[in-house]
């Protein structure tokens, strides 16, 4: 089960491998649900207009005030990591971008911001490129913007 420590962010610090409905129990049955209930919804129709594009395993990072027990989250911070296949195909990245800019451009209307990188794979000549930008939000996620608290914990979901 998780925890909060007393700024609200999870604790201990680390990487939390979750289901979607793990997710969404823990972060929209807390404090201010109404609200915490809208944000999943837009983050649920969000992933099923992703799963229509990628058809194919990928994850997210999810950071932010709705991974925290704070009574009024911002919004869903998350970073979708899709296949490299979708670097090479120009009509799956327009796809992506289209998606992107829907929700991002809207994103206080929408509740999410969203952004998108690659998924590490072995045989790109670029690995050690997408490993550090994987590494990057996981470095942004777990720091605070607040001075004096401790690092954050991450919620990572998995989609096949």
């Amino acid at each position: 089960m998780i925890s909060f420590n007393k700024f609200g962010y999870i604790s201990p610090p680390g990487l939390y491998i979750l289901t979607v409905d793990e997710f969404e129990e823990i972060f929209t049955g807390m404090n201010n649900e109404p609200h915490r209930r809208g944000l999943f919804k837009s983050y649920k129709l969000y992933v099923s207009e992703l799963l229509k594009i990628v058809e194919q395993p990928f994850f997210q990072l999810i950071g932010g005030s709705f991974v925290t027990c704070k009574t009024w989250p911002q919004d869903i911070d998350i970073v979708t990591f899709v296949p490299y296949v979708f670097e090479q195909n120009n009509t799956l990245k327009q796809s992506l971008r289209e998606l992107f800019e829907r929700y991002e451009f809207s994103s206080a209307k929408s509740g999410l911001h969203t952004f998108f990188s690659l998924i590490p794979d072995e045989s790109n000549p670029d690995q050690a490129k997408f490993e550090a930008h994987y590494q990057y939000w996981i470095d942004t996620f777990s720091s605070s913007i607040e001075k004096n608290t401790d690092p954050k914990g991450i919620v990572k979901l998995h989609f096949s």
